[in-house]
């Protein structure tokens, strides 16, 4: 999937982690989202990182596991996360990646971002 977002914009990304088996349980389970300008950037020089709760530096308002029995958590992103950065000539690259609680390692999503300029610049400042 890949994600057109307007830079200074909050946007929630919804989430269903599945399975061959179906839905994933989430209790317990740790996700990531990180934006970066390639794939072989370190995590560290991520342009845009997220993590759940169970995370060191993680937690609920940047992704909610919001009902873990049916794999569905929002990835959340804030005005303040884009809204410093300049929109390049060229798309990055995400993935959301989770760890359940038995240690199974899933990338559920992967794709690119990018990142738009916005036009209306009056809604911040008002």
């Amino acid at each position: 999937m890949n994600i057109r977002h307007y830079r200074g914009d909050n946007r929630t990304l919804a989430l269903t982690v599945t399975d061959a088996n179906g839905a994933v349980d989430l209790d317990g389970a740790s996700i990531w989202f990180t934006v970066k300008r390639s794939a072989n950037d370190l995590d560290a020089d991520a342009i845009i990182s997220k993590a759940s709760g169970s995370v060191p530096g993680g937690g609920d308002e940047q992704i909610d596991i919001t009902s873990p029995e049916t794999g569905e958590a929002e990835i959340y992103i804030l005005p303040e996360d884009t809204a410093g950065l300049q929109v390049p000539t060229y798309d990055w690259v995400y993935d959301v990646q989770v760890k359940t609680k038995d240690d199974k390692v899933y990338t559920v999503k992967q794709g690119t971002f990018r990142l738009l300029p916005e036009i209306s610049h009056s809604s911040a400042t008002t």
